[in-house]
């Protein structure tokens, strides 16, 4: 008979240290001012926000992306009995797990490569037979993660064992067979890991080496994917949910929840609440840190987490300009000063003239600007110049030639007002 119908007890505990990074499986958040941690705007602009996130999401459907190869440590923790086809006892994980849909504390490990959250059978027969691909509720239970799901003989050399690592909350429950033979093939040897990360939920899968036996049937199948509690759902990496014999070295598979968002996303400024979202615009009078926080929904009881980054907005004075002429029209050919005050350098245009104070002469009606520059920060007026053409004057006298003590009337034009000398 090839299975037994208990586990031996007296389990070892070994604390071990993970070799893998937690960057990329935690749920975070990175707050952007611009394209960096912080941005200056003038008075009176505004600055776009926004927000990167390893997101948390639903468990009620997955997709499957292929993964850098970077297992966790194939060594301690706690081991499996060496008894072929058996269940684990009800193996606490360490954190809450939510998978297709429901929260779980506890599962079991099966010596022929899976997980089950189907605690009813700790302890139990651990099918061995392959005879259909996922989902498959004849050889393996619903709530199961296969990674990889073969006919694994734990009696004949290698070892299986679990182990939580990790600082809340971003910890790891991990599950691995360390060089296990397949039955009655004791020469082909096998080492995986299946992963669990809190927080995101997400499924990792991290194939060392697998091998079929060559013999044909069963010794040659095997089985990578995860199924929900009905059977009745599967995702599943391409190639390899598949009766065909395959073969991997170093290959690594997540499983990432893609239901609705199980989070939101807040925004605080020095005023208050700035927004909601992953993009915010503020337009601040003064400069101040902005801090965007992604509130996590419990999995299963428990109180919400949060994750939270922070970017500061600088704001540069604009300077606020006055500006003023001696005169608000004059003659062609005469002069006027023009005067500006509220900066600290000041140009005018047209002529690019540099002082507060500049005297022009226009030949015709001319509108000046002047600015000043305040580290990018332009403040401008305008002062409009009106030039009054000098008038073309006529005159002639009647008569030309006077006799005596005659008279003659002097006539002129093309003035408005006259005076004789």
């Amino acid at each position: 008979m090839r299975f037994l119908n208990r586990i031996l007890q007296g389990l070892l505990f070994i604390v071990v240290l993970s070799q893998n990074g937690f960057a990329q499986t935690c749920p975070s958040i990175t707050a952007l001012a611009g394209t960096g941690t912080s941005t200056t705007i003038c008075s009176g602009q505004c600055a776009n926000l926004t927000a990167t996130l390893i997101p948390v999401n639903s468990t009620t459907s997955y997709s499957v992306q292929s993964i850098p190869f970077a297992p966790f440590a194939s060594t301690g923790g706690t081991a499996l009995a060496p008894i072929d086809d058996i269940w684990s006892n009800a193996i606490n994980i360490g954190f809450n797990f939510c998978y297709y849909g429901n929260s779980f504390n506890q599962l079991i490990v099966g010596s022929n490569g899976e997980i089950s959250f189907n605690t009813a059978l700790a302890g139990g027969f651990n099918n061995w037979n392959i005879t259909s691909v996922l989902p498959n509720l004849i050889d393996l239970p619903g709530n199961t993660i296969c990674g990889v799901f073969k006919d694994i003989d734990l009696s004949a050399g290698g070892v299986a064992r679990t182990y939580t690592t990790g600082v809340a909350p971003c910890r790891k429950f991990v599950a691995y067979w360390d060089n296990v033979p397949l039955w009655n093939c004791g020469t082909v040897l096998n080492s995986f890991q299946i992963v669990l990360n809190e927080g995101t939920n997400y499924v990792d899968v991290y194939i060392e080496t697998t091998t079929p036996c060559g013999t044909g049937g069963n010794a040659d199948r095997g089985l990578v994917g995860i199924q929900n509690a009905l059977g009745t759902t599967v995702a599943a990496p391409a190639g390899r949910n598949v009766l065909t014999n395959w073969t991997a070295t170093n290959e690594a598979w997540r499983f990432v929840p893609t239901g609705t968002p199980n989070y939101t996303v807040n925004w605080a400024g020095p005023t208050g609440a700035a927004g909601t979202g992953t993009a915010v615009t503020v337009c601040p009078t003064a400069t101040g840190n902005y801090t965007a926080t992604m509130v996590v929904a419990a999995c299963g009881a428990g109180a919400t987490t949060n994750y939270t980054s922070a970017v500061t907005v600088s704001v540069t004075p604009t300077p606020t300009l006055t500006a003023s002429s001696s005169a608000t029209s004059i003659c062609s050919g005469s002069t006027a000063t023009l005067t500006a005050t509220g900066g600290t350098t000041y140009t005018w245009m047209p002529g690019s003239l540099s002082g507060s104070s500049v005297t022009v002469s226009p030949s015709t009606t001319t509108t000046y600007t002047v600015s000043s520059n305040n580290n990018g920060c332009i403040g401008t007026r305008t002062v409009v110049l009106t030039v009054n053409a000098n008038p073309t004057l006529t005159a002639v006298s009647n008569p030309t030639v006077l006799c005596g003590t005659g008279t003659a009337t002097l006539t002129s034009t093309g003035a408005s007002t006259y005076t004789w000398n």
